[in-house]
Formats: structure tokens, C-alpha cells, sequence
């Protein structure tokens, strides 16, 4: 397979902390790439590690920090922000984006 440049965009609040290495994992509804994909941010390249399918809850337990956030529920706050009909729903299945500079 070859690796394929792909579109994942992010809430300008984490552009910041992508670059600085602190935001390392985005999980998303939908799948947005393939281990090997990368991105573009601001003209820098990431690679994509990695793509499980894990519970949103485990997310918020676990990875919070991974994502960018200042606590669990900063990301609880922020995922709701972003899906505000269906909300925060820790049993509902994500894939989480593992990814570093290239």
C-alpha cells in the first residue's frame, strides 16, 4: 500500500499544541486515514502511526492528555462541542489516530 497524503482537520485550539508534539491522537467518528497516510498542518508533515477502534470512554480516561486536552473533561467539553447533537457517549466506538511529526 502506498501512503496517501489525507485530510484531517482540527479545531484551531490544537494546531498549536500538534506542533509542539503535546497533541499526538485524534479519534474520530469515521475513519480519516491508513497507518503509513500522512497530513499536512500549517506546511509540516505528520505521519499517521496507527488506527485502532477503541471506546470513546477509554479515550477520555486514558488518552485526554494524547488528545490535546487539559483533563478529562476539557475533552468530554470539547468532543460534545464538536458533535453537539449526538454528544459524549463513553460505550460509542471511535477510531483513534495515532500520529508524529515526519
Amino acid at each position: 500500500l502506498t501512503a496517501m497524503e489525507v485530510n484531517i482537520p482540527f479545531l484551531q485550539k490544537f494546531h498549536e499544541p500538534i506542533k509542539d508534539g503535546r497533541k499526538t491522537m485524534t479519534c474520530r467518528v469515521k475513519k480519516m486515514a491508513n497507518p503509513g497516510d500522512y497530513f499536512k498542518l500549517n506546511g509540516i508533515d505528520f505521519n499517521v502511526v496507527s488506527v485502532e477502534k477503541i471506546p470513546l470512554g477509554f479515550v477520555a480516561d486514558f488518552y485526554w492528555s494524547h488528545e490535546g486536552c487539559k483533563s478529562r473533561d476539557d475533552f468530554i467539553d470539547t468532543w460534545k462541542q464538536i458533535h453537539p447533537i449526538k454528544g459524549f457517549k463513553e460505550e460509542e466506538y471511535v477510531y483513534l489516530h495515532k500520529f508524529r511529526k515526519a
